[in-house]
Formats: C-alpha cells, structure tokens, sequence
C-alpha cells in the first residue's frame, strides 16, 4: 500500500467514526502528521486539477491570447507539456512553437530570478521524461540550470526530490552512459535504485537509450566478461519493454566477433525463443544481425542437432561415431538441419526421447515408410542437400537445392523422397584406402564444398594430417623446376595475395580487389561451376550467399 492509499484508508475511517451512530472523531493532529508524511514522500500532485478538461482549456486560453501564462495555467502544462492535446492540433505543448516557446521563457525567466516553484519543475522533469518531440534539447537545460535553486527553495527535501538529486545525470548529454557501464560489469545497484525511486513513464525515451548504451558497452566487452555477463544481460532484457531484439542482437553479434565457434547455450536457447531458428527463412528478426552472426547461429544448431542425432542412434545402435566426427567438420557452413525421427523414435516410451522431441519443438519431422529404427539427418551445405540415415549400409545422398525442388521444412517425409534415383552425388559409407571420409572428402571437394579448416585431413582412424609445405618440399627435388608464376597453389603455400589476383586474373576470373579499403579479394562470377576446383586451388575460401574470397 502506497502513501495515498494509506491516506485514503485513514480518511475512510475517519468519516465512518463521525458518520450519525459512529464513534468520537479522532485527535485531528494524527491526521495532520499523516498529511504531512504524505506530502514529504511524494510531493504536491496535480491530482485531479490536471484532468484532460482543463489541460486542453489551459493551452487553448494561451493560444488565443498574448498574456503571460497565468500560475495555474504554467502548473496545469508544466505537468502535461509532452502531452498531445487536441486544442494545439494533436500537438503537445512543447513541439507548439508559440504555446511552448511562450511558456518555456515564462519558467526561464523565473529560473533566472529564483522564483521557478518546485512543484512546476517536478511536472516539467516528468514531461522531459516522456517528451518525443519538440525543442526537448531547451527544456533539458532549463530543468538542469534551476536544479540547484530548487534544491536550495526546499526547506525539508520531498523524496522525489532526493531521488531526483542522486540522479541528476539524467540532465546530462548521455543520461544513460554511467547505468550501462556499471550494469555491464557488474555494478546493478545504481539502475535498481533509478527504476525503484525515480518516477520514469514505462514509455519514456530513458529507457530506449538506456538499451542502446547497454548495447553499445556490450560491442566493447572481452569474451570473459560477456560470457560471466550473459545471464543478467539477458533477464534484464526479458524484464524491459523493448530490450529484447536490441539486446540479444548486441550479444549476439559481439559474440561472433570473439568466438563464432563456441555455443552459448543461454544465447542460443534466448534467440530461439525470441526469434524462431534462423535457419528458416519465415523467421525475419534475423536481419537483425549480419550473415555472419546468423551462419554462426546456425553453426550451433547443426552441432546441436548431429550431436543430438548420432546420441540417439547411437542408443539404437543404428550408427558409428565416425560419421557425426565427419560433419562436425562442416557444421559452420550448415545453413539448415533438420533430424527426422523413424517410427521407433517417435512412438518411444523412453524418457529421455520425450525430453527431446519436447525441446526441439517444431525443428523435429518425421521419417513414414522406412523400416522401424531408421531415421534421418537434413544438412544444408554450400547450396546442398545432403541426406545421412541412422542405419548403416544406407548411402548418404546429395541433392544440388538449384537443380532439384526439395521443399525444407516439412514436418513429414517418406524414405523414397530422400534417396531419390534423380539424385547428383550418392557417397557410400565404404572403407578403401584412406576411409569413406577420404573418399567423401573427394567427391565433396569436387562440388566446392570443403571443412571449416580446408587444410586439415583426417583419415578413419582419427589421424590428422595437415597439407601443407613440409609435404611438397621433397616432392619438388624431384620434379623439373617451374617458373615462379607457373608453379602450383595448393593449399597450405603460403602465396602472396597479389600473385593470387594475378593468377585469378589470368584464368578469367572476374574479380573485385577490396583490400585497398581494408576488405578483401572476392571472385565476381556468379557461376564458377566445374572451375570451383581452381579457386581452391588458389586458396579461395566459399561462403554461403557470397560465392568465394581470398
């Protein structure tokens, strides 16, 4: 119960002990004492006196007349000054340029000879608070230069005003600056003092600029501090109105400045929520971010969800561990996955399979007319399709998405749809020398398709071997030597970048050279079809949506 309401309670009881068979009035100081408690903590309010009636009829008379604003009528407008009101033309009284200048020199006067009341100040303070429009720049330094002189008018200080006092940086150019590098390290007590004592309209543009700091501190934190500072980031932003898309867009993006690879799970679990999974084209809250950011996001949920898919199969004993190392190997480039469950899986009792199906929600589809244990795994990859089922002795099969109509998203899909006889590439699970992955690896390099680390080679057994010049050193004793310009790029030479544009331009290539403006060599042709190979070959890298760069 706030002070008016104990007021009004007081006042209640008062009348019912004088109303006729009621008992004795009580000692009139006690109420005194209780007006007085009532007016330190809160101050003189307008109360009824400013109702929209004569608010309107207040601007209205100023309108019409050439007269300084009488006290009543400055009192009515200092509290209502931001509001639209019909009698000024759905204007409020500070964007009015005749109202609003007239009664803004009528308190800069007052300012100036000591005389501007407390109570005017107040209802201006409010108003700056929740002003959109109009000369907010004028009023802001009206409101800072007679602080000091109504600080030294009170005689005992009202709580609005203390509060007012510890907050006066709200007066300043950067209002919000000081709460958000506090509330970013860690410092909260400040903002929770600011939104518990100082009266800010839920729609004021305080807040709005309050996120917008916050955003700006969080495109300068450290990893360490992001990450220690992620939780109360992210509840702040489900506790404020409209702090949700900027805030998330903020971390999101400083985020895949520092680390795109590692998941966040508080980050991840938040985005979903909020905007749906990026990897589908309906969910438009994407655009908040750059391709980058959202390819990051991506990355994560195609980990998540090969990770979740072979732990699954895996239980079913359906699958090998090999196959979720190998495309764990793409999982940056994936810009869609999507796991089908088979009927066995989708009709398990099992408590786990029900926490699962339960939080993947409708990123899950279905599996129909396949044998029982089988399931499925969708992977988008460089403008691919490809197709891994649960059951081994299944081929992985690829569909190009240009060439082929596959419709993504889908909560259902039969067996035949996915293992198509019009299919472009069916990779076989079988081991010769070097592993399936060796033979998958080919046949997807074929396709312009490589891992997130282009020079890295890993064989079944786990083996790494890196391509680079400790390999090709011996080789060249004996081959004849080739002039400069003629010798090989491969991957893991270390080539100069002009040598590159040189040998891109020879080729064919049309090509767009951005390093002079700090940005890089991209390749222009929007079909390099077969010839994606020789890209490679000179160390270009692929990115989704873009085509190649060096």
């Amino acid at each position: 119960m706030n002070a008016i309401q104990q007021l009004q309670t007081r006042l209640n009881a008062i009348l019912l002990g004088i109303a006729p068979g009621g008992r004795d009035a009580p000692d009139m100081h006690a109420l005194q004492r209780a007006v007085e408690e009532v007016r330190k903590r809160v101050g003189e309010r307008t109360g009824v006196l400013a109702s929209t009636d004569r608010v309107e009829r207040a601007a209205s008379q100023l309108l019409g007349s050439r007269e300084s604003p009488t006290r009543g009528q400055a009192f009515l407008l200092a509290h209502a000054f931001s509001i639209k009101l019909k009698s000024l033309g759905g204007r409020s009284a500070l964007e009015h340029e005749e109202v609003g200048g007239r009664l803004l020199a009528y308190w800069e006067a007052q300012a100036r000879n000591g005389q501007l009341r407390p109570s005017h100040w107040r209802g201006l303070f409010f108003s700056f608070l929740q002003a959109d429009a109009g000369d907010i720049e004028r009023l802001r330094g009206l409101l800072k230069h007679a602080l000091p002189q109504i600080e030294r008018a009170s005689s005992t200080r009202p709580d609005w005003l203390e509060n007012v006092l510890r907050h006066q940086r709200l007066l300043s150019r950067a209002p919000t600056l000081e709460y958000a590098q506090a509330f970013v390290v860690g410092n909260t007590e400040e903002l929770k003092d600011l939104q518990a004592t100082v009266e800010i309209p839920p729609a004021s543009w305080l807040w709005v600029d309050l996120i917008r700091s916050i955003g700006e501190c969080v495109g300068r934190m450290d990893l360490e501090a992001l990450q220690r500072r992620l939780p109360d980031l992210l509840q702040f932003a489900e506790r404020t109105p409209g702090a949700v898309n900027p805030l998330l867009a903020a971390c999101l993006q400083r985020l895949a400045q520092l680390d795109s690879s590692r998941r966040n799970e508080a980050l991840l679990q938040a985005s979903l929520k909020h905007w749906g999974s990026p990897q589908l084209l309906r969910n438009q809250l994407w655009t908040q971010v750059s391709t980058a950011t959202k390819q990051m996001v991506c990355g994560w949920l195609a980990q998540e969800d090969l990770e979740d898919f072979y732990r699954l199969c895996k239980d079913e004993k359906e699958v090998d561990d090999r196959r979720l190392k190998f495309w764990l190997r793409f999982k940056q480039q994936m810009t869609y996955t999507m796991i089908l469950l088979g009927p066995d899986l989708r009709s398990s009792r099992a408590r786990d399979v029900h926490e699962f199906i339960k939080r993947k929600g409708d990123r899950l589809g279905d599996l129909t007319k396949t044998s029982g244990s089988n399931n499925a795994i969708l992977m988008c990859i460089g403008g691919w399709l490809f197709v891994e089922f649960s059951q081994t002795g299944n081929a992985c099969y690829a569909f190009k998405l240009d060439k082929h109509k596959v419709e993504l998203g889908r909560r259902v899909y039969q067996h035949a749809d996915l293992r198509r006889d019009d299919h472009d590439l069916r990779l076989l699970h079988t081991d010769r020398r070097g592993g399936w992955e060796e033979s998958f690896l080919n046949d997807l390099e074929r396709v312009g398709i490589q891992t997130d680390e282009p020079g890295v080679r890993q064989g079944s057994s786990g083996e790494v071997r890196t391509t680079g010049p400790s390999t090709r050193v011996a080789a060249s004793r004996t081959r004849p030597a080739r002039r400069e310009e003629e010798e090989p790029f491969r991957a893991g030479w270390a080539v100069s970048p002009d040598k590159i544009v040189v040998q891109l331009s020879k080729q064919g290539f049309k090509i767009s050279d951005r390093r002079p403006q700090g940005g890089t060599v991209w390749v222009l042709d929007d079909e390099v079809g077969d010839r994606a190979h020789e890209l490679r070959r000179l160390g270009m890298r692929y990115k989704q949506g873009k085509g190649y760069y060096l």
